[in-house]
């Protein structure tokens, strides 16, 4: 959920609605590091973590899970499914962006959740790509858009302006 963009948004948005039809919690699951800075060099983040939570309790979340990416990245996606999403979760309702892949090479998808649902009891919904300006909204294109300096751009597809969370330190003047 890096950015916590406009795709990220509408994907929260139906967890927290569904949360509340169903009279569960509204629960988001994201890494304190990004999954990428594992198999390569660190990626420029968006959004600190501590933004992130923020962003997620403004969004009407719950209960936000944080783990480390290496706890996980090991696993298969059906084991992810069995031991985090159904085991340890307990998810009723599991909410999926258009393109979210998960487990071990990225070999969960869509179509793997649903087949499983039945066997692990939990629904299974997808939300469609979300565009700004005929463009796929994604963290990707969000950093690339930054760093170009195009600030308006960025914050159409974030949803509000750029902004950096943190506590500003008295220096030498």
């Amino acid at each position: 959920f890096d950015g916590v963009h406009r795709g990220h948004q509408k994907i929260i948005t139906k967890v927290v609605t569904l949360a509340r039809q169903k009279g569960g919690e509204a629960v988001v699951l994201t890494f304190a590091t990004h999954p990428k800075s594992l198999v390569s060099r660190r990626p420029r983040v968006i959004t600190s973590l501590e933004h992130k939570l923020l962003l997620f309790e403004r969004l009407g979340v719950d209960l936000t899970v944080v783990l480390e990416f290496s706890e996980v990245a090991g696993m298969s996606a059906e084991d992810f499914i069995k031991r985090v999403v159904a085991g340890w979760l307990g998810v009723k309702a599991w909410v999926m962006g258009f393109n979210f892949a998960f487990g071990k090479d990225r070999k969960g998808d869509f179509t793997l959740a649903s087949n499983l649902s039945s066997q692990y009891g939990y629904e299974v919904h997808s939300c469609p790509a979300i565009k700004y300006k005929q463009e796929i909204i994604s963290s990707t294109r969000i950093r690339e858009t930054i760093l170009r300096g195009e600030l308006e751009k960025a914050k159409g597809m974030l949803g509000r302006p750029v902004s950096i969370l943190g506590t500003v330190i008295k220096g030498s003047g």
